[in-house]
């Protein structure tokens, strides 16, 4: 056995002796190789002439035996009727057939042989004559003998021509094979017809006849199949299905998970195969002139490109992601458009794309033009998909466009004011989602019981001010990212979920900024009346809401600026009838509320979490003077829909009452109580005090307008005075005693006593306009203010005539005739906060306002300033003695209030001295709390 298998070795890499050395028509050639087939039926003569010189050639001689290969073949695969007559056969210089230039020989009946030199086709297909051959067979010998076919013919080793390969007679050449013995007259040219099984491949040395058999060809045909196989599954089955799946079906749980890991396995598969397939094909693709390296080819420069942008999309879809679930990313993720853009549009563009790879990849394997004998399957099955996918996105698309997209209904205007104008398609498409099981028992809820819920975890939403939702599934698979699902968790959805982009995004239109001509402060209206409904979005949930003006019960204090903020942290975006459907699945409870004569309005219930956005953030002592000094900020709230009311709706805060202020960081809920110092529910404004070490102020006094959404409720607390129950005839004298940011209360005693909006002033003084944009006012009329400017101006309309303009807000007489001292405590003069109402306040009523400040970390010497008389000194029995002996009616029988709001520590001093020392009663003493603070609470399921 070792005898025969070492003679076998022998035979491959030693000349193979010639035959026929008596036959005159071999005897000239040096080297045969008839090992081609099995029954030694082809065979290839040569010698090499003009060796080592540019003239150096191959001249030989292809045979092929027609006897010899009908001997051991069965019937069917004989030559036609025994004899050569038919018959085609060649031999290729090159790895394969998508690489290699031919020389093909056919037996035409009834002629010479016809000798063809091709080159490839890009394909296994038959081979494309060339205009210009390099084989010579001219002069040569063409001729049947024995039933046999020979061919001579001379080919130059080193042509130099840029289109064939030189050939290296002293090494190794790649060599393919091939012979059809009966070809199919419908192949090219009536004879160059698929050869099935017949083709080999082996490395041969011309120099001195070695050859070495080689399976090249049989494993870059195999690589190439199992190349196709892969990525036609992947590109033309598993992301058509992934990206249809983004598209149409976000509605569906868990889809996102899906998409990723679709995407994940197909990308990181094709990636994998496409480096394999170039492994194995390396000797292919690499070497040589670029005429005959694959990479050069449509099919390999697409897929190169397919594969780099899908790495690209991959990178794109993780940092979309990473977007998505992270916190620290704001609301409207602004920065991160251009990634998500790139992500969507190149998987888009990467689809139909990769439908061209495939076709172009068939033509490689299966070319259409040999459709008829071989690969009519797999051309089947892509048109079969192609023509699926195209239809299913078609149909998709009109039905998104005819079904779920919204259809219009022009926006309603109802009683004059903001409304919710239900009507029956939107009821009837909520009672038809609804599980049928789940609505015979559903919990009720009220607004506590759902903020309680969602410290627990339970991420709940109501819709229509009526159903629960339990969204927790939404949380890592929403598009909007998991801050959106954190963000409206506990709050009425019905404007961001049922509306394309806010009832109010277009509605309102800002009037030009007014100027005065003589210096005064500038005004810049709010917001104008919608002149054109019919400009308005409609909603697929037929339920609008709309506004011919601002409603009288709601002040909404924002500019131009603002309110672009405003727009940008809605983050509003489409919601189909098939989310709102996948939204029904969550249903979970009922909203209990209180009853209201008008069923198309929410009733008011403090206990509502509203969302917000900032919408400044100003300095009031940017620069401290010492490295004691805390930066304080006042911070200005917006409601997202501030013309979004609510029956019973608090017209303005009162003295004394708080909000809470909530937000969401690192999978916690964190909240804290702020005192606003102006405005309403609408919009509002607080101070901040920014502690190094600080949570929620910290975070607060961090941001930038507009990029998260806050939850507000409130207003707590018992109000120290109620306008509605004791104006005009309020206290004699309130003193307000603060430190740091407590002096938020006094501003807030301030801007209600002094500094009031929409509210009736008597003018004791006349006032004679000397500008275009000024009014007059005369002694007895009144005047109502809708902006005040802090620098003895203000903005209002005369009641009597009703003129609108600027006038001094001192000719007008204070809505009440209480007396006001507040005494403020705080380390340097920079740390004074709310500078501009101190001053407004002081420069319009300066007999009815008194202002102290007492400065404890900063000499200074007392002086009167237009915040106020600073004092150079700390807060102690002599200071409050002092003041209190100036500005306290101790006779018996007055009406007096004195209002603290500081650190525990001064809160206790303070007290102690009014009661014990000066013997004030402490029914006229009121404690305000400093600081309350709730959470952090976690916001996974308990």
């Amino acid at each position: 056995m070792w005898l025969t298998n070492l003679l076998c070795l022998l035979l491959t890499i030693v000349a193979f002796p010639n035959p026929n050395k008596d036959n005159p028509l071999f005897s000239k050639y040096d080297q045969l190789e008839n090992r081609f087939d099995d029954n030694n039926a082809m065979a290839l003569y040569w010698r090499i002439v003009n060796q080592g010189q540019p003239t150096e050639a191959i001249n030989g001689a292809l045979v092929f035996n027609a006897s010899e290969w009908n001997k051991n073949e069965i019937s069917g695969t004989q030559t036609s009727d025994g004899n050569v007559t038919n018959v085609w056969y060649g031999i290729g210089f090159g790895k394969s057939m998508l690489t290699a230039e031919f020389f093909v020989n056919w037996c035409k009946p009834n002629s010479l042989p016809v000798s063809v030199e091709a080159a490839t086709s890009g394909g296994f297909q038959p081979p494309t004559p060339v205009t210009n051959p390099i084989i010579v067979t001219k002069g040569l010998q063409r001729l049947y003998q024995d039933n046999a076919v020979i061919v001579e013919f001379s080919r130059p080793t080193t042509p130099k021509n840029g289109h064939n390969r030189d050939l290296d007679v002293n090494k190794p050449t790649s060599l393919i094979w091939a012979l059809n013995p009966n070809p199919d007259p419908r192949g090219k040219g009536g004879w160059l017809f698929f050869h099935g099984k017949n083709r080999g491949a082996m490395n041969l040395q011309f120099s001195n006849g070695q050859r070495e058999a080689t399976t090249d060809n049989e494993a870059s045909l195999s690589a190439k199949k199992f190349h196709a196989a892969v990525m036609g599954t992947v590109w033309i089955v598993l992301f058509p299905a992934s990206v249809f799946l983004a598209r149409y079906l976000r509605f569906l749980p868990s889809w996102l998970l899906i998409h990723m890991t679709i995407q994940s396995v197909g990308s990181f598969g094709g990636v994998l195969v496409a480096a394999i397939y170039l492994i194995v094909t390396l000797p292919e693709n690499f070497g040589g002139s670029s005429v005959f390296n694959l990479l050069f080819r449509p099919h390999s420069l697409l897929g190169l490109t397919i594969t780099f942008f899908t790495m690209i999309q991959g990178l794109l879809g993780y940092l979309n992601r990473r977007t998505l679930m992270s916190e620290k990313i704001k609301v409207d993720r602004s920065r991160f458009v251009f990634v998500r853009t790139c992500h969507v549009y190149l998987g888009r563009i990467l689809i139909p794309v990769a439908f061209v790879q495939a076709y172009l990849g068939l033509q490689v394997l299966f070319p259409w033009e040999e459709t008829k004998f071989r690969g009519l399957v797999f051309w089947i099955a892509y048109i079969a998909l192609s023509g699926f996918w195209l239809l299913l996105y078609i149909g998709a698309e009109i039905y998104i466009f005819l079904k779920v997209r919204r259809s219009g209904t022009k926006l309603k205007l109802v009683k004059g004011r903001l409304r919710k104008v239900s009507n029956d398609q939107l009821e009837g498409l909520l009672e038809n989602y609804k599980n049928e099981e789940t609505t015979e028992t559903l919990q009720p809820y009220t607004w506590e019981d759902i903020g309680n819920a969602q410290l627990q975890g339970d991420l709940l939403v109501v819709a229509e001010g009526k159903y629960v939702y339990r969204i927790n599934e939404w949380l890592n698979s929403h598009p909007g990212g998991r801050l959106i699902i954190q963000s409206v968790a506990g709050t009425d959805i019905t404007q961001d979920y049922f509306y394309e982009s806010g009832f109010d995004v277009e509605s309102f239109v800002p009037k030009k900024k007014r100027a005065s001509s003589s210096g005064k402060a500038a005004f810049n209206t709010l917001f104008e009346s919608e002149q054109e409904l019919s400009r308005k979005r409609q909603s697929i949930s037929q339920i609008v809401r709309n506004r011919d003006s601002i409603p009288s019960n709601v002040e909404c204090n924002i500019d131009e600026k603002e309110w672009a903020i405003i727009l940008r942290a809605r983050r509003t975006h489409v919601h189909s009838k098939l989310a709102i459907k996948r939204l029904s699945s969550f249903l979970c409870g009922e909203l209990i509320t209180k009853s209201v004569k008008d069923e198309d309005v929410l009733p008011f219930d403090r206990f509502e979490h509203r969302r917000y956005a900032i919408v400044a953030i100003l300095p009031e002592n940017p620069d401290p003077t010492d490295q004691s000094g805390t930066p304080v900020y006042r911070i200005k709230f917006s409601l997202l829909y501030p013309f979004d009311t609510r029956d019973g709706e608090p017209t303005s805060f009162l003295l004394g009452q708080s909000v809470k202020i909530q937000y969401y960081k690192n999978g916690q809920c964190y909240s804290n109580y702020y005192t606003p110092i102006n405005g309403n529910l609408a919009t509002f404004e607080v101070i901040v005090k920014c502690y190094p070490t600080g949570v929620v102020s910290k975070f607060l006094c961090d941001q930038r307008p507009g990029d998260r959404q806050f939850q507000i409720n409130g207003p707590f607390d018992n109000p120290i005075i109620n306008p509605d129950k004791y104006f005009p005839k309020l206290y004699d004298n309130v003193v307000c005693i603060t430190g740091g940011t407590g002096i938020a209360i006094a501003l807030k005693t301030l801007e209600t006593l002094f500094l009031p909006t929409n509210v009736p002033l008597m003018v004791m003084q006349a006032y004679d306009a000397t500008n275009f944009d000024e009014i007059t006012l005369l002694v007895g009329q009144c005047v109502s203010v809708s902006v005040h400017f802090y620098d003895g101006w203000a903005f209002g309309k005369n009641l009597d005539t009703n003129v609108e303009g600027l006038f001094p807000l001192g000719v007008t007489l204070p809505q009440t005739n209480t007396r006001l001292t507040i005494l403020n405590t705080c380390q340097t003069t920079s740390d004074i906060c709310g500078k501009e109402m101190l001053s407004g306040s002081t420069v319009a009523y300066p007999r009815d306002v008194s202002i102290y400040h007492a400065i404890t970390r900063e000499r200074t010497t007392n002086r009167n300033t237009a915040l106020g008389n600073i004092i150079s000194e700390r807060i102690d029995e002599r200071l409050l003695v002092s003041l209190f002996q100036q500005s306290w009616d101790f006779s018996y029988g007055a009406s007096q209030l004195v209002v603290v709001c500081g650190p525990p520590s001064l809160q206790s001093t303070i007290s102690d001295i009014l009661s014990v020392q000066l013997r004030i009663p402490k029914s006229n003493i009121v404690l305000m709390p400093f600081k309350k603070v709730d959470g952090p609470y976690s916001l996974e399921r308990k």
